[in-house]
């Protein structure tokens, strides 16, 4: 019988699936590889000072604050442009169906 042949099929795959995911490395793996083959691996990571710091974050903040202030204006006027088309909407209708 052919019952259920599809959702086996399926949990063996999906099983399949991830144990593939498992045997793949990791994130800090692939970044030791990336260095042994690049040859770099004394690299030297610069710290940021707090003013940098500082800057980036008003930076972040301000982009943020336009962003929100855009997709606010951006809703309102779909808001408005939409009640506007509905009314018209329900008025070419009442005045066809009267």
């Amino acid at each position: 019988m052919a019952g259920g042949a599809g959702h086996i099929y399926d949990m063996m795959a999906r099983l399949r699936n991830n144990g593939n995911l498992l045997s793949k490395p990791g994130y800090f793996k692939m970044k030791e590889i990336y260095l042994k083959v690049s040859k770099k691996e004394h690299l030297i990571y610069r710290k940021a000072s707090a003013a940098q710091l500082q800057q980036v974050r008003s930076k972040i903040i301000k982009e943020r604050r336009t962003e929100v202030v855009r997709i606010i204006s951006v809703v309102i006027i779909s808001i408005v442009v939409s009640a506007a088309f509905l009314s018209f909407a329900v008025y070419s209708f009442m005045r066809y169906y009267r």
